[in-house]
């Protein structure tokens, strides 16, 4: 069975560390493969890089990637972020239903993009589509509560829309802002075939909760709404987002790697500590190492300077080892106050 995660985070340091954890089952956690890619700055709209590098803790874990009309899998080369665009198709669809038969579009050229450096789909996900005449509700097969960012994009890819042909609204349930009002069609040097999106965030999803695309009554519009794609992020503020603060992080890999340490892996504090290490958090949510106790560990050879970068420590103990040379400068640590060691 295939199984796909993707999550986006902000990067916060030169060092990453993925844990895999046991469930309630007790299985041996295991992971066949891991990519990972670089995000550009400009990558998402203002609102969604204020979560990622806000002060929140937020990441986020895409939980469907859709592309309406598409005959298959589409990812790299079409899209260089090597994103999976899974297809959908027809009323048989797990997430589409409409009161009127579904009809697939493409596009007679390629859809244009409209400012896209911050990650919109790629034309080979934007020259198709779904339409109808009539009401679509698009379902997500959820039996569980969060909150999500939602990303609606859709084109005109009839060549003989006007300004009046395609009028809208977007209802999407759980969300605080009324229905958007769209109209697909776009006056730029792109005629018809330019990208639009909507952006919705801070999202209650709760089950039923459907996203409904249905026409405007008050005018007279000849075509029914469309879909092109769209993207949801599950936000998260799960504590074990959180690492260690970076120079912690970094001193601690490098007291691993001269002091013998290696059986302790990834991020020294979460999700679980070192059992050597003690570590707080301060008023801003990040994590520091602020006591070291590595009495009777069997270490040998010199101290590690990188003792000295821990600048929160307030215990350091090192005594009941064969350790040897000069104790490395502390003068930097000024929280410490206890210091244990019998060296040579």
């Amino acid at each position: 069975i295939f199984v796909y995660h993707e999550f986006i985070v902000a990067s916060v340091s030169n060092v990453t560390s993925l844990c895999l954890l046991r469930d309630s089952s007790n299985s041996v956690p295991f992971i066949s493969a891991i990519s990972f890619s670089f995000l550009p700055a400009d990558f998402f709209y203002s609102t969604v890089y204020g979560f990622l590098y806000g002060t929140h803790s937020i990441y986020f874990e895409t939980k469907y990637r859709l592309n309406f009309g598409g005959d298959g899998l589409v990812r790299h080369p079409d899209d260089e972020f090597d994103r999976y665009w899974f297809p959908v198709q027809g009323s048989n669809s797990t997430f589409i239903q409409s009161t009127s038969p579904l009809q697939s579009l493409v596009a007679s050229k390629i859809v244009g993009n409209e400012g896209a450096t911050w990650g919109d789909p790629p034309a080979a996900v934007m020259d198709t589509a779904l339409t109808s005449s009539g009401e679509i509700t698009i379902s997500f097969p959820d039996d569980y509560n969060y909150e999500y960012i939602l990303s609606f994009y859709y084109a005109e890819l009839n060549s003989t829309a006007n300004a009046s042909s395609r009028i809208f609204y977007l209802d999407v349930q759980g969300s605080s802002p009324g229905d958007s009002f769209l109209n697909p069609y776009s006056e730029s040097s792109n005629a018809v075939f330019s990208a639009h999106i909507d952006l919705y965030w801070d999202i209650a999803y709760t089950p039923g909760a459907d996203i409904v695309l249905y026409l405007d009554q008050t005018v007279s519009s000849p075509l029914g709404p469309i879909a092109n794609a769209l993207e949801t992020w599950e936000m998260s503020t799960n504590p074990m987002a959180t690492m260690t603060n970076n120079q912690d992080g970094i001193a601690i890999e490098e007291i691993k790697s001269s002091m013998n340490l290696t059986d302790w892996t990834g991020d020294p504090c979460v999700p679980v500590p070192h059992p050597w290490v003690t570590c707080s958090t301060n008023t801003n949510s990040v994590l520091s190492i602020t006591a070291v106790n590595l009495s009777r560990y069997n270490l040998t050879g010199p101290i590690s300077p990188s003792f000295g970068n821990l600048l929160s420590l307030t215990s350091l103990a090192l005594d009941y080892n064969d350790v040897n040379g000069s104790l490395p400068l502390l003068r930097h640590l000024a929280n410490l106050q206890y210091l244990f060691g019998n060296w040579r």
